[in-house]
C-alpha cells in the first residue's frame, strides 16, 4: 500500500476514534476507561478471529519483550488518549503538543539509531512544527 494511502487512513481512524469516543461519553455516558477497557478487548478479539496462526506464544526472549514493550505501548497510548478526550482542554491541542513532540523525536531517534539521514528539509520541517505549534497553544 503507498504511503499516503497509509497516512490518510490513520488520519481518518484518528479522527473516527476521538469523535466516536466524545459521542459515547458525551451521549452515552460512558467513562473514558469504559470506552478504553471495551475498544481494547474489541481490538483483541478482532486480531484472534482475524489472524489466528499469527499469535506467538509466549517465550522469554527479547523478541517477545519487544512485543510485551510495544503492547504497553499500545495499551497506554489508548488510555492517555481516552482521558484527553474527556480532558476540559480541547483534543485538538492535546494532539498538536503531542504531534511537536514526537515528530522531532522520532526523526532525531531514526537519525541517531537508525542511521536515516537528516537533511536540511528535515530541519525546517522540524522548526516549523514547533513553531506553528506554538501558534496553536497560544
Amino acid at each position: 500500500m503507498k504511503w499516503y494511502l497509509i497516512s490518510i487512513g490513520l488520519a481518518l481512524m484518528y479522527t473516527f476514534y476521538i469523535v466516536f469516543s466524545q459521542i459515547l461519553s458525551n451521549n452515552f455516558h460512558l467513562t473514558p476507561i469504559k470506552i478504553f477497557v471495551n475498544v481494547i478487548l474489541i481490538a483483541g478479539l478482532i486480531c484472534v478471529i482475524c489472524y489466528p496462526r499469527d499469535i506467538i506464544i509466549p517465550k522469554i526472549n527479547s523478541e517477545y519483550m519487544l512485543l510485551l514493550i510495544i503492547g504497553f505501548t499500545l495499551f497506554s497510548q489508548n488510555y492517555l488518549l481516552q482521558l484527553g478526550t474527556k480532558n476540559e482542554i480541547n483534543m485538538g491541542l492535546i494532539d498538536a503538543f503531542a504531534i511537536a513532540i514526537y515528530l522531532p523525536l522520532i526523526t532525531l531517534i531514526l537519525f541517531f539509531i537508525f542511521k536515516e539521514k537528516l537533511n536540511k528539509k528535515k530541519i525546517i520541517g522540524i522548526i516549523l512544527i514547533a513553531f506553528s505549534v506554538y501558534l496553536i497553544l497560544s
